[in-house]
């Protein structure tokens, strides 16, 4: 299972310089899949200023989903080729995403820094 307390990882997202730098004006609803545990990060301004539980997939900007094993290829601390990147992970592996992808594309560094951060910070059992 993955799982990351949503409180904590926004102020790491917040705090960090250069997912701000990355987000600045972005302006997004972003459902997050990691298989069974998915997250809505509601994003004003390049600040993360809510991250909760999503039961389903909920009405959003940007979806980036896939299975827990895909996920956890992907978080691993390094990761094998082609899941260091999300870009990359949407083409080549089981990882999508949906919805607004042209305003995911904008902000591909900043979608990049969120599984940076969550490849140092989710908890993996």
């Amino acid at each position: 299972m993955i799982q990351f307390n949503r409180e904590q990882f926004r102020d790491i997202l917040n705090s960090d310089g250069e997912f701000s730098v990355a987000s600045e004006f972005w302006e997004t609803d972003l459902h997050l899949g990691l298989g069974d545990f998915k997250s809505l990060l509601k994003i004003r301004d390049g600040k993360v200023i809510e991250i909760r539980e999503a039961k389903e997939i909920e009405q959003s900007d940007i979806l980036l989903t896939g299975p827990e094993e895909e996920w956890k290829k992907a978080l691993e601390p390094i990761p094998k080729p082609y899941y260091h990147h999300v870009f990359s992970s949407v083409c080549f592996h089981d990882i999508s995403w949906g919805g607004d992808i042209e305003g995911a594309m904008a902000y591909l560094g900043a979608l990049n820094r969120v599984v940076d951060l969550l490849r140092a910070h989710a908890r993996i059992s």
